[in-house]
């Protein structure tokens, strides 16, 4: 029979693991063996057949390598601040003169506690001290939604796991840096998660220089991430046609929306009555709304959606959301962190997005159809038409040329765009 669990959380297909916090940082044990030149922070392999790839079948394993390698993990990384090693030194004596054995899951538990010791004189040294006041100061400086500071918090927390948590925080050197740099790098994620990485991480180092609490790093900005923009892509004309026609219920009111007013999901979860005068939606996009040149703009109704939006509406009125879910609830919720500071996402347009394509298969996703319908519109001032149909901020080579239009442009624009989509 199995012993206690010490592995923690079971994750199953396809992941087929065991996660556990330990010290701030996530351990992840996967069931199958480490393969060759495999090289992952905090993550262990049990190396077991596969027919053991479940909860009951991996867990003795799981149990046996924490107790040989939780105590080693927690004290003998060479990285480790000499006092801290000193005052767990303390601490697991103690538990040997106890009976407790080093190697044990209770002398595991001490050793994790060893911060919470009245004359451990070292917390401020350790890198996880300040990467916890950086956490502190970017979610208090208002810059940021919670998108912005969970994508923060996740690039920062890689950095801070590739260094040693534990670790005392000159630790931060060059050397170490131009590592995780290449590490970063050569991974197989998208250039822009290796940008963003390394940009937060970049961050983080100015503010440990900026506190004193490291020497300059003097390569921070020679290290970039090369950056290849995909080729823009949109839905031709018949292809939105077909979305147009074949999309029903709630999935109908949403995607005539994308196309007939340039929004995505959120905008139009987000719409109150009162942007809403029987005609006209008029609003700021949220994702925009907070930037002093972000126009607000009225969007003018096509008798379609202006059906759809009455059929779908809530009985409210003023700040109160007019589409909502059968349950009630807002069909997206991507405004809060929760108590881990994590981003609180709930995309219910998603499943009804994913149900359409089994159907009906696209080319591309959802999110293209604002833009490809902006692609439709033609005018004078086409360009600066395109910019204010969607909402957005006009900037770089944009701002030079644009011209707010008036809304009787742009409403003829987006009759022409109704004609276009018709025939």
């Amino acid at each position: 029979m199995a012993r206690k669990n010490l592995a923690g959380t079971w994750e199953g297909a396809p992941a087929f693991r065991w996660s556990r916090q330990v010290k701030g940082v996530r351990w992840r044990l996967l069931c199958r063996a480490r393969r060759p030149n495999e090289e992952k922070a905090a993550t262990g392999w049990l190396g077991l057949p596969e027919g053991q790839w479940t909860r009951a079948g991996s867990l003795e394993a799981a149990n046996e390598w924490w107790e040989q390698n939780l105590t080693r993990t927690l004290i003998d990384d060479p990285e480790l601040h000499e006092d801290v090693k000193a005052i767990a030194a303390i601490v697991t004596g103690s538990a040997a003169r106890l009976g407790i054995s080093s190697g044990s899951p209770l002398a595991a538990a001490l050793i994790d506690n060893v911060d919470d010791i009245e004359r451990v004189p070292t917390k401020t040294t350790l890198l996880r001290h300040w990467r916890d006041q950086f956490f502190s100061l970017k979610k208090s400086d208002g810059n940021r939604g919670p998108g912005r500071f969970d994508n923060l918090k996740r690039s920062i927390d890689r950095f801070v796991a590739f260094i040693g948590e534990s670790a005392a925080v000159e630790r931060v050197k060059e050397s170490r840096y131009r590592e995780f740099f290449v590490q970063v790098s050569q991974s197989s994620h998208s250039d822009y998660y290796k940008r963003d990485t390394i940009r937060d991480a970049r961050a983080f180092i100015r503010f440990l220089w900026q506190e004193r609490q490291i020497e300059e790093i003097r390569n921070l900005n020679s290290l970039t991430v090369r950056v290849v923009d995909p080729a823009v892509q949109h839905f031709t004309a018949a292809e939105l046609r077909s979305i147009l026609a074949t999309a029903r219920g709630p999935l109908r009111l949403f995607v005539w929306l994308f196309a007939n007013c340039g929004m995505r999901q959120k905008d139009v979860s987000s719409l109150r009555h009162s942007m809403f005068d029987g005609k006209y939606i008029t609003r700021k996009r949220g994702k925009t709304q907070a930037h002093a040149r972000s126009p607000e703009v009225s969007h003018l109704l096509w008798p379609e959606t202006l059906a759809m939006v009455r059929e779908h509406c809530t009985k409210g009125d003023g700040s109160e959301l007019m589409f909502l879910q059968p349950n009630g609830k807002p069909w997206v919720l991507d405004e809060d962190l929760n108590e881990k500071d994590r981003r609180r996402r709930d995309d219910n347009f998603a499943e009804l997005w994913r149900d359409f394509v089994a159907d009906n298969p696209q080319r591309l996703p959802a999110k293209h159809i604002r833009g490809s319908s902006a692609n439709l519109i033609e005018g004078k001032n086409q360009l600066s038409l395109q910019v204010k149909f969607l909402a957005d901020v006009p900037s770089g080579v944009v701002l030079k040329h644009y011209v707010d239009p008036p809304q009787e442009q742009l409403d003829k624009a987006v009759v022409r765009l109704r004609q276009a989509l018709r025939t």
